[in-house]
């Protein structure tokens, strides 16, 4: 049995056609009449939903507002639950959609752009009339990532090593010890 149906209370949550037939208690909402829904009564004393985190007041209030306008939906419900899936609606959602290669945009030239993804901001930014920050010297990269990564300050010796060093990949390398931490 589908996991939005409970086989013992014979109740279907996944269709609101469902939830308005109800299950082994009787219709578990009646639109417009919030009185005369059980299932709204079982969420407002927080017996429902049964072993999880109970809902926030306002998940409930999306619950009371629906059913209070009648609990309508959106499109025509299938007559069988099971081809009842996904609807349109979150089939369109982009969890959905196939993984694409985005064209990476070109970016005024004032911007320096070092990866793919600093083109995107700088796009962002030029639509804004905005612009990068100055960039930060040594000593604050290194207490910025440490603080990030590790949640200490950097020692002394870890400062002035990262300073003294010279390679293009010393930032690299501070980044690759630390993940490598047991911090």
């Amino acid at each position: 049995m589908a996991r939005w149906t409970n086989p013992k209370a014979k109740l279907g949550l996944r269709l609101a056609r469902l939830i308005r037939q109800g299950g082994a208690s009787g219709p578990a909402i009646v639109p417009g009449k919030l009185e005369e829904s059980l299932l709204y009564e079982q969420v407002q004393s927080d017996a429902m939903p049964p072993g999880h985190k109970k809902l926030t007041a306002a998940q409930k209030k999306v619950l009371h507002d629906w059913i209070a306008a009648g609990a309508k939906t959106l499109r025509p419900e299938p007559n069988d639950p099971e081809l009842a899936k996904f609807s349109e609606e979150e089939l369109a959602h982009r969890a959905f959609q196939p993984v694409r290669q985005p064209k990476i945009p070109t970016v005024p030239s004032n911007f320096l752009v070092r990866s793919p993804m600093d083109a995107f901001i700088a796009e962002r930014l030029a639509q804004h009339s905005l612009s990068f920050s100055p960039e930060a010297d040594k000593r604050t990269l290194i207490r910025r990532v440490t603080f990030d990564l590790i949640g200490l300050p950097p020692t002394v010796q870890e400062v002035e090593a990262f300073v003294q060093d010279t390679s293009a990949d010393a930032y690299e390398k501070v980044v690759d010890r630390l993940l490598a931490s047991p911090h």
